[in-house]
């Protein structure tokens, strides 16, 4: 059996270094950044949570709410909303609600009209007497000087008829009074000629600014004491109303100066005007096993700046965020 020797092929010289893979190179920084983040974010939470406290609010703008004296059926609207409003304008007329019959007067002024014609009447006979009593005392002198005995006679005729014309007058006066008493005694017995309830009612605008919003459209009934239309006043006052958690209450204090973020991200600054203790009036208080539920306490922000009232106007009835740092 023959044996050879097998040639070797192994050599001294170096390899070299093999090709390098990029894509596991930016897998492996992809992986370190997103590590990074994660560790950067965790520290961002833990130092907000001890240094910030953070609430809910919505931009609230001050509204005038008009609302109808008298309920009734709508007849007409002149306004829209979003419609820029003088004061004293007419907004809507609202029909009338109840249907009254005009004032009967036939019988006052028949009255009215006897009384001024029996006026008229003593009027007249007063005259007549002061005429007679003149003609009579012209007669009693030619009597006393024995002139004219002739119209001795006629005098005691006109004495006689200056006695029945001061009757009559007397009577007329007595009629006078009695259809006087009568018109004073029938005036108030008829209806009342301006009730506000036969008259279609008028709401004119007690401000000038926006038509925000209308309750009701037209032929619609507008119930007394509910709102019909709602206006915002051109100087209207412009706040935040939010609400941050009981925990955080002495973290807060009036004049604080806190951040007003709004969901787009911009960032306004507010100051705290006021402090609720809670955020309802009247809270109902809940348990939870034997420990209080407290409720939130609520804040009212107003802006730092002109700019920032400007962009709160813009923003009305949008939810916000609140952030402060702790004090």
């Amino acid at each position: 059996m023959r044996l050879r020797n097998r040639q070797a092929y192994i050599s001294t010289l170096p390899e070299g270094e093999p090709d390098k893979n990029k894509a596991s190179q930016i897998t492996r920084w992809l992986y370190f950044l997103v590590l990074f983040l994660i560790v950067s974010y965790l520290l961002y939470i833990g130092f907000t949570r001890f240094t910030q406290f953070q609430g809910r609010g919505q931009v609230e703008l001050a509204k005038t709410i008009i609302s109808p004296e008298r309920g009734g059926q709508i007849i007409s609207l002149f306004v829209v909303e979003g419609e820029d409003v003088q004061r004293g304008s007419l907004m809507t007329k609202i029909k009338a609600s109840s249907v009254c019959r005009p004032v009967d007067k036939t019988r006052v002024d028949k009255l009215s009209f006897d009384l001024g014609l029996k006026k008229i009447e003593v009027d007249l006979l007063k005259k007549r007497i002061l005429f007679e009593q003149t003609a009579t005392s012209d007669v009693s002198l030619r009597r006393a000087l024995e002139l004219d005995k002739s119209r001795i006679k006629k005098n005691e005729q006109s004495a006689r008829q200056v006695a029945d014309l001061k009757l009559k007058i007397e009577a007329l006066m007595n009629e006078i009074a009695l259809q006087e008493a009568v018109i004073n005694k029938t005036q108030p017995s008829l209806p009342v000629e301006l009730d506000a309830g036969c008259v279609e009612q008028q709401i004119r605008a007690p401000l000038s600014g926006i038509v925000h919003s209308i309750a009701h459209k037209v032929y619609e009934f507008a119930p007394r004491g509910e709102p019909l239309v709602t206006l915002i006043a051109n100087d209207a006052a412009v706040r935040i109303e939010a609400f941050v958690d009981n925990k955080n209450r002495r973290h807060i204090a009036v004049d604080m100066l806190v951040d007003v973020v709004f969901p787009d991200g911009l960032k306004t600054k507010g100051s705290v005007n006021h402090i609720f203790s809670s955020s309802a009036a009247f809270p109902r208080k809940k348990l939870k096993g034997y420990e209080s539920l407290e409720s939130n306490i609520r804040l009212h922000i107003l802006p730092v700046s002109d700019i920032d009232e400007q962009i709160w106007r813009d923003h009305d009835r949008m939810e916000v965020t609140i952030r402060g740092f702790k004090e």
